[in-house]
């Protein structure tokens, strides 16, 4: 196979291999597109949209898969021109290799966004490349088959493609391409305009895919290659923020709707003695698993609901969010979370934010400590967690020493953890009162405790919950015998809220944010034993209630975070995704894209439309100060 650059004038410049063959290119490369969005409908979307939709988001989609295409071509023919230049041998052989690689990579992007889509209910957004640094969790989160069946699928995909490429290239260039200036140019032109998306002032961009109020309609239209490279190329993950930033939605009228006066008031209960505190976060367990927190997919957890009715319990509590590091930052610092930056991979920032940990430390002496299975160094937990205050971090390095058991995919089992836990606080001095916070592990995927024969999601974490919860049922049977359970208070809560692949637990709904939280211990005052709050309330309600609750006053820092125990609580609560933010009372709730293009085209910005933006300027503001 050989290229020929040639600067002769042609009779017929624009009839000859090169064009024919970059022509057949593209249409092999656009079906190709076409093709991996049917791929991803099938296996994410085809019980939800219906074959019509699918044919609305290839149209819809079709000017990111060409521009996509356009800058795969455009570079080829550039080192095409290096090549011939040097007078390399081979082009046309590094040709079909080109080809072979692209379609490798287009397929490639789609299966992750397919497996991200299962996981994550998002296409690769910047949370995916700030995982990347922990490769080992990452591969752990997804089952061993499915990297088999993806590895068969890419080597049978090379061999076709390879074929193919080079049958293509031998019958419509017979072996070579002459590569005159004329074509090359008018090529090039081309290529530009649908790189660009024609000849109009605003390029391709992301929101093109955009075109109904249906998020999943959006997600599929959008060209995962296309996407692939944006995010990469928003590494801050912080975009189309100007309008935030401006104040354009600021409207103090609205503060008073969702914000509280965290001024100095008395105290909710005085504490003749101090209490330990045990806070215990448990991974995904979303209140629908939950027979006492109203959920509607079994009754999973029996020891929870057992020490919530004797206990203080919120019952319409919402997560912030759907990942574990935006629970946290929740829990232990009252933040809101947001819509288009961890701000865990940020210690500059979370350095200046409200520490929970710290004011245990600082304001009453107590000892902190962080007891958890897996490993502490992922996703920047571990320097968030002594940023917070945690004096002690016990992980799955302490906790080896302690078992001779094996791990799971991510760490230690939840049954190993509660008992490290126990032998440390049975062993702990009561003479001085401690701080401790526990995170689960065992119902996060892949679920490595359930049995082979469960299959479905809901399945799954039916049974790891009900293993989980028998195990801190095991737990609190053991420190029941030790001195310090009669002077411990105990918080449990959980991370985020699940989609179960059910209608009540659908991405971004009311219940998919729907999490448990109860306080239970001797030292709980009379009043609040058995208490319930069907109030509606945030996750990131839980820094405020504990300071003011504990410590006996309220943080002023904390401005995101309301005590549940005040009567001014405005009982509702704001959670944030990619890309959108989602507000909930107990009647409304709302679920609002925060990218421009959406904003724009929303016909009626009600009351609540607007909380929702003043809200998320003053998170962006707050975070960029």
């Amino acid at each position: 196979m050989k290229t020929i650059l040639n600067s002769a004038n042609e009779k017929k410049p624009f009839i000859n291999g090169f064009f024919s063959f970059i022509i057949i290119a593209f249409l092999n490369l656009f079906i190709i597109q076409l093709f991996a969005r049917a791929i991803i409908y099938a296996v994410n979307f085809s019980d939800k949209l219906s074959l019509l939709n699918l044919l609305q988001c290839e149209l819809h989609g079709a000017k990111q898969d060409a521009s996509i295409v356009a800058y795969f071509l455009t570079l080829l023919i550039l080192i095409l021109i290096v090549l011939t230049i040097f007078k390399f041998a081979k082009n046309g052989q590094f040709t079909v290799v080109y080809f072979t690689i692209v379609t490798l990579v287009i397929s490639l992007i789609s299966i992750i966004d397919s497996q991200l889509l299962i996981n994550w209910n998002n296409k690769t957004d910047f949370q995916f490349f700030f995982y990347l640094k922990y490769p080992k969790e990452a591969l752990n989160t997804v089952p061993l088959f499915w990297w088999i069946m993806s590895l068969g699928i890419l080597i049978g995909l090379a061999i076709i493609s390879y074929k193919w490429f080079q049958f293509a290239f031998k019958n419509i260039t017979n072996n070579s391409i002459t590569i005159s200036w004329k074509p090359v140019s008018a090529a090039l032109i081309v290529l530009a305009l649908l790189i660009r998306g024609g000849l109009g002032i605003m390029p391709v961009l992301i929101s093109d895919a955009s075109f109904s109020d249906n998020r999943d309609k959006n997600l599929l239209a959008t060209n995962s290659v296309w996407n692939f490279f944006y995010q990469m190329s928003e590494s801050s993950g912080m975009k189309e923020i100007e309008d935030f930033t401006s104040g354009k939605y600021l409207n103090q009228n609205l503060d008073k709707l969702y914000f509280t006066d965290s001024h100095y008031v008395s105290p909710i209960y005085y504490w003749n003695k101090c209490p330990n505190v045990v806070l215990i976060v448990l991974e995904g367990f979303t209140a629908e698993l939950s027979g006492y927190f109203g959920g509607h997919d079994g009754n999973c957890m029996p020891f929870i609901d057992s020490l919530a009715r004797n206990g203080y319990a919120c019952k319409q509590m919402f997560a912030t969010g759907d990942r574990t590091d935006k629970g946290l930052l929740s829990i232990l610092g009252g933040w809101p979370g947001q819509t288009w930056q961890n701000l865990i991979n940020h210690p500059s920032k979370f350095n200046k934010m409200p520490a929970l940990a710290s004011e245990f430390s600082n304001l009453r002496g107590y000892q902190t400590s962080f007891y958890y299975g897996g490993n502490l160094d992922f996703a920047n937990m571990k320097v968030y967690l002594k940023s917070n205050g945690f004096k002690n971090l016990e992980g799955e390095e302490s906790i080896s020493k302690f078992t001779k058991q094996s791990k799971g995919k991510w760490g230690y089992s939840d049954e190993i953890l509660f008992d490290y836990l126990a032998k440390h606080e049975s062993n702990t001095d009561s003479r001085h009162n401690w701080f401790s916070t526990v995170l689960t592990l065992s119902s996060h995927e892949p679920y490595d405790i359930a049995p082979d024969n469960l299959k479905t999601v809901k399945e799954k974490m039916q049974y790891c919950v009900k293993y989980t919860d028998n195990q801190l049922r095991k737990y609190f049977s053991e420190i029941q015998k030790t001195p310090n359970f009669d002077n411990t208070i105990f918080i449990i809560t959980a991370d985020h809220g699940k989609q179960l692949n059910t209608a009540e637990t659908l991405y971004g709904s009311r219940n998919f944010f729907h999490i448990p939280f109860l306080i239970y211990g001797k030292p709980l005052p009379a009043k609040y034993k058995g208490y319930v709050n069907n109030q509606v309330v945030s996750q990131s309600d839980i820094y405020q209630s504990l300071h003011e609750f504990i410590l006996q006053r309220p943080d002023k820092n904390a401005c995101f975070s309301r005590s549940v125990f005040r009567n001014n609580h405005p009982h509702n609560a704001i959670c944030n995704l990619t890309g959108a933010t989602v507000y909930i009372d107990s009647l409304a709730h709302i679920f609002l894209p925060t990218d421009k293009m959406s904003i724009s085209k929303k016909a009626n910005i009600t009351k609540l439309d607007s909380l929702l933006l003043h809200v998320q300027t003053k998170i962006i503001q707050n975070f960029l100060k």
